[in-house]
């Protein structure tokens, strides 16, 4: 870690939004899915957790918040929010505590299988795929802290980084797709006696 980082326990940088759907601010839902992030219950395929129909029970989460699965973090349920709206209890809401932190620095940390292996010997229970991490211990797990702007530095890498390896996967898939039309016409004219092997 470089030496102008600072390491700070979570409670430090992040603290838990504690605003509640009361008076129904909103009723669009969020799930949080392994793997893919915050997004919108209408958006999801079958997994994920159930809409229930007391809605003003629910947290608030606003655009920029780290939501996290309590009972499947250490798996992927964890992402940052691009969307305004309300979610189950089970759901950690973290924003960050001043403007020195971005929380877009802080969502790609949680989203890091380092980190969420990390945090297996903090969980509570005796199924490894159902361990609940509790706010308790969650609060006390030390996170880099450099200064803002290298944050914004390293989000802008991860970006860039991120955009190179879609160009490359799309490449790579174009390839594989005309590969199979070469495969299925190579095959064809064999049949067909155009071609002789």
């Amino acid at each position: 870690m470089p030496l102008d980082w600072q390491l700070l326990p979570l409670r430090a940088v992040l603290t838990e939004r504690g605003e509640f759907n009361t008076d129904l601010k909103t009723t669009r839902f969020l799930s949080v899915l392994k793997d893919v992030g915050v997004v919108p219950y209408e958006e999801r395929d079958s997994s994920g957790n159930k809409k229930s129909d007391e809605m003003e029970k629910y947290k608030i989460i606003h655009p920029g918040d780290i939501v996290a699965n309590r009972m499947n973090l250490i798996f992927g349920s964890v992402g940052r929010s691009a969307h305004f709206g309300c979610s189950s209890t089970e759901y950690y809401v973290l924003r960050g505590r001043n403007a020195s932190v971005d929380t877009r620095f802080y969502g790609l940390i949680f989203q890091s299988r380092g980190f969420q292996r990390s945090l297996v010997g903090i969980g509570s229970g005796i199924l490894a795929h159902r361990m609940r991490i509790y706010y308790e211990e969650l609060k006390k797990v030390l996170l880099p802290v450099p200064p803002l702007e290298q944050q914004c530095q390293v989000i802008e890498f991860v970006e860039q980084e991120n955009a190179r390896f879609d160009r490359l996967y799309e490449a790579y898939a174009r390839q594989l797709e005309l590969l199979g039309e070469y495969r299925a016409a190579l095959i064809h004219e064999c049949v067909t006696g155009q071609k002789r092997m």
